[in-house]
Parts: structure tokens; sequence; C-alpha cells
């Protein structure tokens, strides 16, 4: 009887052994899936991560080139009004007029371009910090 019973002993602890091993296979076979699953979100996050950081740098380029237009702008107005201003001076002094007059204008001008070049300046180092930020 002891024999019979260690016999049915060894084939149930057989059973549970192959039980485990087939539970232990689902589980790796799960793992790996899941491994699978994790590879490839982690590439098509670095997928648009890559696409997130070209979009960032081209509008960072283009908002750099809008600021430098319309610093160009603003230099090239500035520099009419500049000329303008100094025809207008030129003009007074033919005719006689003030030259306390002329002198303020003109530093009241120089002021305003020396300000305007400070915040243009101002607003592409900013540009150029993020676009170097962002490369």
């Amino acid at each position: 009887d002891a024999a019979a019973a260690a016999m049915d002993a060894a084939a149930a602890a057989k059973k549970k052994g192959s039980e485990a091993n087939a539970k232990c296979g689902k589980l790796e076979k799960e793992v790996e899936r899941a491994r699978q699953d994790l590879m490839r979100e982690r590439k098509a996050m670095s997928e648009r991560i890559q696409l997130i950081e070209e979009q960032t740098r081209a509008l960072l380029e283009r908002k750099m080139a809008e600021v430098q237009e319309s610093a160009d702008k603003a230099l090239k107005e500035l520099a009419e009004r500049v000329q303008q201003q100094h025809r207008i001076a030129g003009a007074a002094l033919s005719k006689g007029e003030g030259l306390a007059h002329i002198q303020e204008e003109t530093l009241r001008l120089q002021g305003a371009s020396e300000a305007l070049i400070q915040d243009i300046e101002a607003d592409l180092s900013l540009l150029e910090g993020a676009v170097r930020t962002r490369s």
C-alpha cells in the first residue's frame, strides 16, 4: 500500500510539475508579448518626439525669419524717418529756424532708434536662445 501511495504521490507531483511548466511557458510568452509591445510603444514615442522637435525647430526658424523681417522693415522705416528729419532740419536751418528745436528732434529720433534697435536685438537673442535650446 505504501508503494502504491508513493507511486500516486509521484504521479500527482509529476502532473503538478507539468502544469507548472505549462503555466511558466504561458507566462514567458506573455512577458515576451509585453516586451514587444513596450518596444513598439517606445519606438512610436521616439518618432513622435522627433516629429515634435522637427516641427518646433521649423516654427522657431519661421518666427526668427519673421522677427528678422520685421526688424529689417522697422530699421528701414526708421532710417527713412531720420533722413526725412535731416531734410526738414536742413530746410529749417536754411530758413533760419532755431537750432535748439532741430537738436531736440534729432535727440528724440536718436533715442527712439536706439530703443528700437535694443528691442530688436533682445527679440533676436531670445529667439536664438530658444533655437539653441531646441537643437
